[in-house]
Protein backbone atom coordinates (compact mmCIF):
# COMPACT_ATOMS: atom_id res chain seq x y z
CA UNK A 1 0.00 0.00 0.00
CA UNK A 2 1.02 3.31 -0.95
CA UNK A 3 1.92 6.07 1.75
CA UNK A 4 0.74 9.73 1.35
CA UNK A 5 -2.16 9.28 -0.31
CA UNK A 6 -5.86 9.61 -0.57
CA UNK A 7 -8.53 7.20 -1.41
CA UNK A 8 -10.84 8.36 -3.77
CA UNK A 9 -13.64 6.85 -6.59
CA UNK A 10 -12.18 8.08 -10.32
CA UNK A 11 -15.26 7.42 -12.39
CA UNK A 12 -14.80 7.06 -16.28
CA UNK A 13 -17.11 6.34 -18.99
CA UNK A 14 -17.50 2.70 -18.61
CA UNK A 15 -15.63 2.41 -14.82
CA UNK A 16 -15.60 3.10 -10.93
CA UNK A 17 -11.83 2.95 -9.94
CA UNK A 18 -11.97 2.96 -5.98
CA UNK A 19 -8.05 3.72 -5.62
CA UNK A 20 -5.22 5.91 -3.77
CA UNK A 21 -4.26 9.25 -5.29
CA UNK A 22 -0.86 9.83 -4.21
CA UNK A 23 -0.36 13.82 -2.75
CA UNK A 24 2.72 14.44 -1.90
CA UNK A 25 1.46 16.81 -0.17
CA UNK A 26 -0.79 18.57 -2.72
CA UNK A 27 -4.33 19.45 -2.70
CA UNK A 28 -6.28 16.94 -4.94
CA UNK A 29 -7.85 19.06 -7.31
CA UNK A 30 -3.67 21.13 -8.19
CA UNK A 31 -2.71 17.14 -9.09
CA UNK A 32 -5.89 17.21 -11.41
CA UNK A 33 -5.51 20.43 -13.06
CA UNK A 34 -1.45 20.77 -13.16
CA UNK A 35 -0.69 20.76 -16.90
CA UNK A 36 2.36 19.09 -16.62
CA UNK A 37 1.10 15.87 -17.23
CA UNK A 38 -2.07 14.16 -18.84
CA UNK A 39 -1.26 11.15 -16.93
CA UNK A 40 -2.10 9.68 -13.05
CA UNK A 41 0.13 6.78 -11.36
CA UNK A 42 -2.87 5.01 -8.84
CA UNK A 43 -2.66 2.50 -7.07
CA UNK A 44 -4.25 -0.57 -4.56
CA UNK A 45 -7.20 0.10 -7.93
CA UNK A 46 -10.35 -1.78 -7.71
CA UNK A 47 -12.11 -1.62 -10.94
CA UNK A 48 -15.95 -2.40 -11.35
CA UNK A 49 -18.32 -1.94 -14.40
CA UNK A 50 -20.76 1.21 -12.54
CA UNK A 51 -21.27 3.66 -9.92
CA UNK A 52 -23.64 0.95 -7.93
CA UNK A 53 -21.70 -2.18 -8.94
CA UNK A 54 -20.53 -4.84 -6.25
CA UNK A 55 -18.30 -6.97 -8.53
CA UNK A 56 -15.08 -6.03 -8.84
CA UNK A 57 -13.64 -7.22 -12.04
CA UNK A 58 -10.31 -6.47 -11.49
CA UNK A 59 -7.72 -5.89 -8.48
CA UNK A 60 -4.56 -4.06 -9.75
CA UNK A 61 -1.41 -2.75 -7.54
CA UNK A 62 -1.13 -0.03 -9.83
CA UNK A 63 -2.72 1.37 -12.77
CA UNK A 64 -1.43 4.71 -15.14
CA UNK A 65 -4.65 6.63 -15.97
CA UNK A 66 -5.35 9.66 -18.55
CA UNK A 67 -6.65 12.10 -16.64
CA UNK A 68 -8.61 12.96 -19.67
CA UNK A 69 -10.77 10.04 -19.40
CA UNK A 70 -11.66 10.66 -15.43
CA UNK A 71 -15.04 12.15 -15.37
CA UNK A 72 -15.77 12.52 -11.43
CA UNK A 73 -13.61 12.38 -8.31
CA UNK A 74 -15.18 11.41 -5.66
CA UNK A 75 -14.00 11.78 -2.50
CA UNK A 76 -15.73 9.69 0.14
CA UNK A 77 -14.27 11.46 3.71
CA UNK A 78 -13.99 14.88 4.16
CA UNK A 79 -10.07 14.60 5.31
CA UNK A 80 -9.03 14.85 1.84
CA UNK A 81 -6.29 17.91 1.83
CA UNK A 82 -3.27 18.27 2.99
CA UNK A 83 -3.79 20.28 5.73
CA UNK A 84 -1.08 23.06 5.14
CA UNK A 85 -2.06 23.47 1.65
CA UNK A 86 -5.96 24.00 2.72
CA UNK A 87 -4.65 26.32 5.12
CA UNK A 88 -3.16 28.46 2.38
CA UNK A 89 -6.17 28.19 -0.63
CA UNK A 90 -8.71 29.87 2.20
CA UNK A 91 -10.62 33.19 0.57
CA UNK A 92 -13.74 34.41 1.18
CA UNK A 93 -16.23 32.22 -0.94
CA UNK A 94 -20.34 32.89 -1.20
CA UNK A 95 -21.68 29.28 -1.57
CA UNK A 96 -24.52 28.46 -4.29
CA UNK A 97 -26.47 25.49 -4.89
CA UNK A 98 -25.81 23.61 -7.94
CA UNK A 99 -27.41 21.36 -10.49
CA UNK A 100 -25.02 19.71 -13.61
CA UNK A 101 -24.54 16.43 -15.39
CA UNK A 102 -21.46 14.43 -16.18
CA UNK A 103 -22.37 11.89 -18.85
CA UNK A 104 -24.79 9.83 -17.40
CA UNK A 105 -24.64 11.42 -13.87
CA UNK A 106 -26.71 14.25 -12.34
CA UNK A 107 -24.88 15.98 -9.96
CA UNK A 108 -26.67 18.32 -7.23
CA UNK A 109 -24.73 20.09 -4.38
CA UNK A 110 -22.54 23.44 -3.82
CA UNK A 111 -20.32 25.44 -5.16
CA UNK A 112 -18.16 28.03 -3.88
CA UNK A 113 -17.37 31.06 -5.95
CA UNK A 114 -15.88 34.82 -4.89
CA UNK A 115 -18.03 36.37 -7.77
CA UNK A 116 -21.33 36.10 -7.93
CA UNK A 117 -21.63 33.59 -11.61
CA UNK A 118 -25.15 34.87 -12.96
CA UNK A 119 -26.56 34.98 -16.29
CA UNK A 120 -25.58 35.38 -18.72
CA UNK A 121 -22.08 35.40 -17.78
CA UNK A 122 -22.15 32.32 -16.95
CA UNK A 123 -20.67 30.88 -19.89
CA UNK A 124 -18.04 32.67 -19.10
CA UNK A 125 -17.97 31.15 -15.33
CA UNK A 126 -17.99 27.70 -16.64
CA UNK A 127 -15.37 28.60 -19.53
CA UNK A 128 -12.68 30.96 -18.07
CA UNK A 129 -13.60 30.95 -14.52
CA UNK A 130 -13.39 27.27 -13.49
CA UNK A 131 -10.17 25.02 -14.10
CA UNK A 132 -10.57 21.55 -15.88
CA UNK A 133 -11.52 19.71 -12.71
CA UNK A 134 -13.58 21.80 -9.99
CA UNK A 135 -15.37 20.98 -6.82
CA UNK A 136 -18.80 20.40 -5.18
CA UNK A 137 -19.28 20.32 -1.74
CA UNK A 138 -22.21 18.39 -0.27
CA UNK A 139 -22.93 16.90 -3.16
CA UNK A 140 -25.73 13.93 -4.25
CA UNK A 141 -24.69 12.27 -7.39
CA UNK A 142 -27.24 10.14 -9.32
CA UNK A 143 -26.71 7.67 -12.02
CA UNK A 144 -29.46 8.58 -15.14
CA UNK A 145 -31.98 5.56 -16.03
CA UNK A 146 -30.35 3.63 -12.61
CA UNK A 147 -32.47 2.15 -9.88
CA UNK A 148 -29.26 2.81 -7.61
CA UNK A 149 -29.98 4.49 -4.51
CA UNK A 150 -28.33 8.49 -4.80
CA UNK A 151 -24.34 8.58 -3.66
CA UNK A 152 -24.27 11.66 -1.07
CA UNK A 153 -20.29 12.83 -0.59
CA UNK A 154 -18.41 15.82 0.78
CA UNK A 155 -16.73 16.46 -2.32
CA UNK A 156 -16.80 15.78 -5.82
CA UNK A 157 -14.42 16.74 -8.51
CA UNK A 158 -15.73 17.65 -11.88
CA UNK A 159 -14.15 17.10 -15.19
CA UNK A 160 -16.04 20.24 -16.86
CA UNK A 161 -14.95 18.81 -20.26
CA UNK A 162 -17.98 16.20 -19.52
CA UNK A 163 -20.80 19.32 -17.88
CA UNK A 164 -23.74 18.79 -20.31
CA UNK A 165 -25.82 20.55 -18.11
CA UNK A 166 -24.33 23.56 -15.95
CA UNK A 167 -27.01 25.58 -13.61
CA UNK A 168 -25.91 27.65 -10.29
CA UNK A 169 -29.11 29.23 -8.23
CA UNK A 170 -28.71 33.15 -8.49
CA UNK A 171 -29.04 33.79 -4.50
CA UNK A 172 -26.29 32.42 -1.98
CA UNK A 173 -27.27 29.90 0.30
CA UNK A 174 -26.82 31.83 4.02
CA UNK A 175 -24.61 30.28 6.37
Amino acid sequence: MITGGTSVMMITHQHRLNCILPTGGQRLQEILNVRTTEYLHIFDVQVFHSIDADVCVANLPDVIINKSSICLVIIPTEKHEAPEQRMLKRSKKNLYDTFLSVLSFEVQGTIHSIDPPHSPQLTDYLVHDLKNFFPITNATISQVNSSAKPLKVPVVIVNKTYVGIFSICETPIKP
